[in-house]
């Protein structure tokens, strides 16, 4: 692999070099992914789950054959992008409540970001798991907070059903702590620790755009105005919890902003009287 020390990276001249002379394959690989998405969604999960082995293969090879240049990180990296989409949609989930499927995604995702970073050699700080970050409990906590903010755009836009039945402790208890690790940490971990440094490196501040981006696919809906309106909310988060990350070096409040998203989105607003806030759907 080729030293950092090469060209250095963010400038002006290796941002334009890198991105202008091989804007293709990146652009190229992102709508692959939205395609891929939309596919599963609202065409055939079946069309859209040989579109993201195309995409997984397509980026495997892509690194293989920028062994030793800094892409070959960025291309590894983002093969997690379809691996996640492919365990999603082969393990037998249907078997499982709609809460534990997030669990038991996480797990063989973790694993291979974790098999990532061993290859790519990267430190806990490089990733944003410094634990001196994590003592910065005010800073961190004022981060997560901004989690409850999102959910409740989400909420006033999707309107979703409560995966709880009761606000008592024991039943919020256990699933906010299954969505703080399986959607929180482990997304954060893969797309702001893993994916967005890779990105960095090879785009310099466009990086954070792309990796919103990448992040967005998941969220690729009908032309609805709602649709278009929650994909937007999700890049700017998506641009937002990015850009936190760069400028602490930390993924620990971007991972409690993330799981608290989902907290507010499917556990504690369903089931409060918001009757003041009007539901557009």
């Amino acid at each position: 692999m080729s030293s950092k020390a090469d060209k250095p990276v963010g400038t002006k001249a290796s941002i334009d070099e890198k991105v202008g002379t091989r804007l293709w394959p990146l652009v190229l690989f992102l709508l692959a992914l939205a395609g891929a998405g939309w596919l599963t969604t609202y065409f055939d999960a079946v069309c859209g789950l040989v579109l993201y082995v195309l995409v997984l293969f397509g980026l495997l090879a892509a690194a293989s054959l920028r062994a030793e240049h800094p892409d070959h990180r960025f291309y590894l990296s983002m093969a997690l992008v379809p691996l996640i989409a492919i365990v999603s949609l082969s393990m037998p989930l249907e078997y499982f409540l709609e809460l534990y499927r997030y669990l038991l995604i996480s797990v063989p995702v973790l694993a291979a970001a974790l098999v990532v970073i061993r290859i790519l050699r990267l430190s806990p700080a490089e990733i944003g798991l410094s634990f001196s970050r994590v003592l910065q409990v005010p800073l961190q906590g004022l981060i997560g907070l901004t989690g409850a903010i999102f959910g409740l755009i989400g909420f006033w836009l999707l309107s979703p059903q409560p995966l709880i039945p009761t606000l008592s402790l024991e039943k919020v208890l256990p699933p906010a702590l299954i969505f703080l690790v399986a959607t929180g940490f482990t997304e954060e971990l893969v797309f702001r620790g893993i994916i967005q440094r890779s990105s960095l490196e090879v785009m310099g501040t466009w990086g954070l755009v792309y990796t919103a981006a990448v992040f967005s696919t998941f969220y690729v809906g009908y032309l609805s105005w709602i649709s278009w309106a929650w994909w937007g909310v999700v890049f700017v988060a998506g641009f937002f919890f990015g850009w936190i990350t760069k400028q602490t070096g930390s993924i620990w409040g971007v991972s409690l902003a993330d799981g608290l998203v989902n907290i507010c989105l499917y556990l504690i607003l369903p089931l409060l009287p918001l009757g003041f806030i009007p539901k557009l759907i």
